[in-house]
């Protein structure tokens, strides 16, 4: 990773590569996402040019050029060697010329395509000229994936079947060490694959179950590629069907049966159920078929926002004996408000919901959270305290317990 550069990219709105057929096209011909190309053969007195295709595109029928094709182009003497030499397993589109090169240069790390930008920080960024992974926000993903995992409702399903307080409590400190433990070695996984699967960045998404197949592959034993894939998605299976649960029962058993109607039947219970986990997971499909450029940026919205509105308020309940329904309300209102906030105003400023306003370069997840624990402390004290025998029962061991 040391001697490797940033590639040069495809401006999204314009710009690219003009690609010329040798003959006309005899039928309309698509130039899928990940397909290599290069105009220059293989000799010791000249590098070729090696571009990867990051959009989908297609010459029509009878003609031989294509505009502003979105690609990116390795600029490691190291990859493109490695991906030339295994032409053969790879997809090539062959007896074309590349002209009309309108690519630019990553905003951070490209000073001079020095080498050892991905050894030392903040790291190269396509759209940042602070880097990948500035200090402050190398913090708040410290928080994000450690700390906000504590906040998260799909997590406090799990919990609730705990046999006591004193392990529901300790649990919260066992799960930031076991996120901790999961995400380290994906670092050190990932680095490897950069090294081994150049040119992914335009489809990184497709990185793990690219770099499955490809080891498997390798040691002739492709059918497990399957199976080290199986597991994550088991993993995302579980945190679906726990969402859908989650949402499902604060919908008809919190709003509707609380609020609406106490004297509800079970069947209607059951039929609203039904129904709320039918739109959720229609409404979660419909997302899935025309996603955002990246799913990561759903995943870090989703779990930042969700630990901004509830982790306060999860630990408040757990510890503090003083909180109350108003100081629990004040620190979810606060955290949600202010998390969703920046992202909006990402939206306005940067371009892009999915690029959040970064109030002095942190996260949105640490404003949200340091407002929402704000928030609920203040309420708290601003409000009456909770019932002294609700206090005692949740806080308090009786003989007969003991």
């Amino acid at each position: 990773m040391a001697k490797m550069t940033p590639p040069r990219i495809s401006d999204p709105d314009k710009g690219g590569i003009t690609l010329t057929l040798a003959e006309p096209a005899p039928e309309t011909m698509r130039i899928e996402t990940g397909t290599w190309i290069t105009d220059t053969p293989i000799d010791d007195n000249k590098t070729p040019l090696l571009f990867r295709v990051t959009v989908e595109n297609e010459i029509a029928k009878g003609e031989t050029t294509v505009n502003e094709v979105k690609v990116l182009q390795l600029t490691t003497l190291d990859d493109i060697e490695r991906i030339l030499a295994r032409r053969e397993s790879e997809k090539f589109l062959d007896d074309v010329s590349v002209s009309n090169i309108d690519l630019k240069s990553y905003a951070y790390g490209e000073e001079g395509s020095q080498q050892g930008t991905y050894v030392v920080g903040p790291g190269p960024s396509p759209g940042s000229d602070s880097g990948f992974l500035p200090l402050s926000l190398a913090i708040s993903f410290f928080f994000m994936w450690a700390i906000s995992g504590t906040g998260q409702p799909a997590n406090m399903v799990r919990l609730m079947a705990f046999r006591d307080t004193k392990t529901l409590q300790r649990s919260i400190c066992t799960v930031a060490i076991y996120y901790t433990l999961i995400y380290f070695p994906l670092v050190v996984i990932f680095c490897c694959a950069r090294v081994l699967l150049p040119g992914m960045e335009g489809d990184s998404d497709r990185i793990m179950p690219a770099m499955a197949v490809y080891l498997t592959e390798h040691i002739g034993m492709g059918w497990l590629a399957g199976l080290l894939v199986a597991a994550p998605f088991a993993a995302v299976m579980s945190t679906v069907d726990s969402f859908l649960l989650l949402i499902s029962s604060a919908w008809v058993r919190d709003v509707y049966q609380r609020n609406i109607n106490p004297e509800a039947s079970e069947k209607t219970i059951k039929m609203l159920s039904y129904l709320a986990t039918f739109v959720v997971g229609t409404a979660a499909m419909v997302v899935a078929i025309n996603p955002p450029q990246f799913l990561q940026d759903i995943i870090v919205y989703v779990g930042s926002g969700l630990a901004a509105s509830f982790l306060a308020t999860i630990v408040y309940g757990l510890y503090w004996r003083r909180v109350n329904a108003a100081g629990a309300m004040g620190a979810m209102l606060g955290g949600f408000s202010v998390h969703l906030a920046m992202y909006v105003t990402g939206y306005f400023v940067n371009g892009s919901f999915f690029k959040p306003y970064q109030l002095f370069d942190f996260d949105p997840i640490i404003i949200g959270l340091f407002v929402s624990f704000i928030s609920g402390f203040v309420v708290t004290k601003m409000t009456a305290p909770p019932p002294e025998e609700l206090v005692h029962k949740y806080f308090y061991t009786t003989k007969a317990d003991a």
